[in-house]
Protein backbone atom coordinates (compact mmCIF):
# COMPACT_ATOMS: atom_id res chain seq x y z
CA UNK A 1 0.00 0.00 0.00
CA UNK A 2 1.44 3.42 -1.14
CA UNK A 3 1.66 6.06 1.55
CA UNK A 4 0.13 9.14 1.56
CA UNK A 5 1.79 12.40 3.30
CA UNK A 6 1.09 12.49 7.18
CA UNK A 7 -2.22 14.62 7.40
CA UNK A 8 -5.68 14.79 8.81
CA UNK A 9 -8.48 13.50 7.55
CA UNK A 10 -7.26 10.06 6.30
CA UNK A 11 -9.05 7.01 5.20
CA UNK A 12 -8.14 3.60 5.01
CA UNK A 13 -11.01 1.36 3.12
CA UNK A 14 -9.56 -2.45 2.37
CA UNK A 15 -6.35 -1.04 0.10
CA UNK A 16 -7.19 2.32 -0.62
CA UNK A 17 -5.53 4.72 1.37
CA UNK A 18 -6.51 8.38 0.90
CA UNK A 19 -6.10 11.82 2.33
CA UNK A 20 -7.93 15.50 1.76
CA UNK A 21 -11.66 15.67 3.01
CA UNK A 22 -13.16 16.44 -0.41
CA UNK A 23 -11.13 13.19 -1.76
CA UNK A 24 -12.57 10.63 0.65
CA UNK A 25 -16.20 12.40 0.20
CA UNK A 26 -15.71 11.89 -3.56
CA UNK A 27 -14.43 8.44 -3.42
CA UNK A 28 -16.93 7.05 -0.56
CA UNK A 29 -19.90 8.89 -2.58
CA UNK A 30 -18.88 6.96 -5.56
CA UNK A 31 -18.47 3.62 -3.90
CA UNK A 32 -21.63 3.99 -2.33
CA UNK A 33 -23.52 5.16 -5.15
CA UNK A 34 -23.93 9.21 -4.19
CA UNK A 35 -21.77 10.22 -7.27
CA UNK A 36 -24.30 11.19 -9.76
CA UNK A 37 -25.49 9.39 -13.31
CA UNK A 38 -24.06 9.57 -16.22
CA UNK A 39 -20.80 12.37 -17.58
CA UNK A 40 -23.19 15.38 -17.10
CA UNK A 41 -24.31 14.75 -13.65
CA UNK A 42 -20.82 14.24 -12.53
CA UNK A 43 -19.60 17.62 -13.91
CA UNK A 44 -22.29 19.12 -12.31
CA UNK A 45 -21.62 17.77 -8.81
CA UNK A 46 -17.92 18.26 -9.14
CA UNK A 47 -19.01 22.46 -10.30
CA UNK A 48 -21.38 22.52 -7.21
CA UNK A 49 -18.38 21.00 -4.70
CA UNK A 50 -15.54 23.49 -6.57
CA UNK A 51 -18.20 26.51 -6.07
CA UNK A 52 -18.72 25.21 -2.18
CA UNK A 53 -15.23 24.69 -1.83
CA UNK A 54 -13.97 28.23 -3.05
CA UNK A 55 -16.50 29.95 -0.46
CA UNK A 56 -15.12 27.84 2.21
CA UNK A 57 -12.05 28.39 1.70
CA UNK A 58 -12.67 32.11 1.65
CA UNK A 59 -14.27 31.98 5.40
CA UNK A 60 -11.76 29.92 6.69
CA UNK A 61 -9.35 32.75 5.34
CA UNK A 62 -11.66 34.92 7.57
CA UNK A 63 -11.76 33.43 10.70
CA UNK A 64 -8.04 31.97 11.24
CA UNK A 65 -6.96 36.15 10.88
CA UNK A 66 -5.74 37.92 13.70
CA UNK A 67 -8.25 40.75 12.41
CA UNK A 68 -11.29 38.30 12.43
CA UNK A 69 -13.53 41.12 12.93
CA UNK A 70 -12.26 43.37 9.94
CA UNK A 71 -11.64 40.55 7.98
CA UNK A 72 -15.45 39.46 8.67
CA UNK A 73 -16.89 42.82 7.44
CA UNK A 74 -14.86 42.66 4.16
CA UNK A 75 -16.00 39.30 3.82
CA UNK A 76 -19.75 39.37 4.58
CA UNK A 77 -20.64 40.74 0.72
CA UNK A 78 -18.97 37.89 -0.75
CA UNK A 79 -20.13 35.39 1.58
CA UNK A 80 -23.92 36.96 1.10
CA UNK A 81 -23.75 36.65 -3.03
CA UNK A 82 -22.01 33.09 -2.22
CA UNK A 83 -24.59 31.84 -0.29
CA UNK A 84 -27.77 33.49 -2.74
CA UNK A 85 -25.85 31.73 -5.30
CA UNK A 86 -26.23 28.95 -3.83
CA UNK A 87 -29.66 29.32 -3.33
CA UNK A 88 -30.23 30.40 -6.83
CA UNK A 89 -28.57 27.05 -8.31
CA UNK A 90 -30.57 25.05 -5.59
CA UNK A 91 -33.87 26.22 -6.19
CA UNK A 92 -36.87 24.03 -6.35
CA UNK A 93 -34.59 21.06 -6.98
CA UNK A 94 -34.98 18.61 -3.90
CA UNK A 95 -30.83 18.26 -3.77
CA UNK A 96 -28.19 19.85 -5.42
CA UNK A 97 -28.43 18.52 -8.85
CA UNK A 98 -32.13 17.22 -9.44
CA UNK A 99 -33.85 14.38 -7.24
CA UNK A 100 -30.84 12.05 -5.66
CA UNK A 101 -28.81 12.76 -3.52
CA UNK A 102 -25.05 12.99 -3.87
CA UNK A 103 -22.28 13.25 -2.13
CA UNK A 104 -21.90 17.03 -2.55
CA UNK A 105 -25.11 17.51 -0.63
CA UNK A 106 -22.84 16.27 1.57
CA UNK A 107 -20.44 18.82 1.52
CA UNK A 108 -23.32 21.36 1.13
CA UNK A 109 -25.29 20.57 4.12
CA UNK A 110 -21.89 21.18 6.23
CA UNK A 111 -21.17 24.23 5.11
CA UNK A 112 -24.51 25.20 5.51
CA UNK A 113 -24.57 24.68 9.01
CA UNK A 114 -21.41 26.07 9.61
CA UNK A 115 -22.94 29.86 7.61
CA UNK A 116 -25.67 29.00 9.88
CA UNK A 117 -23.75 30.41 12.99
CA UNK A 118 -21.21 32.07 11.27
CA UNK A 119 -24.16 34.48 10.36
CA UNK A 120 -27.15 33.80 11.60
CA UNK A 121 -29.48 35.68 9.35
CA UNK A 122 -28.11 33.69 6.07
CA UNK A 123 -31.25 31.85 5.37
CA UNK A 124 -33.66 34.56 5.93
CA UNK A 125 -33.69 35.58 1.88
CA UNK A 126 -33.74 32.09 1.27
CA UNK A 127 -35.95 29.75 2.87
CA UNK A 128 -34.74 27.25 0.56
CA UNK A 129 -31.78 26.71 2.04
CA UNK A 130 -33.46 25.96 5.65
CA UNK A 131 -35.81 23.28 3.92
CA UNK A 132 -32.65 21.56 2.28
CA UNK A 133 -31.03 21.62 6.26
CA UNK A 134 -33.88 20.63 7.32
CA UNK A 135 -34.83 17.54 4.95
CA UNK A 136 -31.12 17.00 4.87
CA UNK A 137 -31.45 16.53 8.95
CA UNK A 138 -34.67 14.61 8.63
CA UNK A 139 -33.30 11.67 6.63
CA UNK A 140 -33.32 8.70 8.54
CA UNK A 141 -29.80 7.84 8.72
CA UNK A 142 -28.57 10.93 9.51
CA UNK A 143 -31.29 11.82 12.42
CA UNK A 144 -30.09 8.47 13.82
CA UNK A 145 -26.37 9.28 13.47
CA UNK A 146 -26.84 12.61 14.74
CA UNK A 147 -28.72 11.25 17.78
CA UNK A 148 -25.59 9.45 18.98
CA UNK A 149 -22.74 10.69 20.79
CA UNK A 150 -20.26 10.15 17.91
CA UNK A 151 -22.08 13.33 16.36
CA UNK A 152 -19.61 16.22 16.90
CA UNK A 153 -21.38 19.58 16.12
CA UNK A 154 -19.03 21.61 17.80
CA UNK A 155 -16.21 22.90 17.18
CA UNK A 156 -15.97 23.94 13.84
CA UNK A 157 -12.37 24.99 12.98
CA UNK A 158 -9.19 24.40 14.89
CA UNK A 159 -8.79 26.39 18.73
CA UNK A 160 -6.88 28.77 16.64
CA UNK A 161 -9.57 29.68 14.87
CA UNK A 162 -11.17 32.97 16.03
CA UNK A 163 -14.60 32.04 15.42
CA UNK A 164 -15.79 28.36 15.60
CA UNK A 165 -12.55 26.48 17.13
CA UNK A 166 -13.49 27.80 20.79
CA UNK A 167 -15.18 25.87 23.96
CA UNK A 168 -18.96 26.38 22.81
CA UNK A 169 -21.24 27.37 19.58
CA UNK A 170 -22.69 31.28 19.88
CA UNK A 171 -25.36 31.43 21.31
Amino acid sequence: MRSIPLQLPYIIYGDVKLAQSSVILRYLGEKHGFGGKGAKEKAEIAMAEAAIKDLRSAYARVVYSPQYEQEKLTFMPQFEKGIEDISNYLGSNKWLVGDNITYADFFLYEFLCISQLFEPSCFKKHPNLKQYTERFKALPKIKEYMATERFISWPLNGWSASFGGGDAPPK
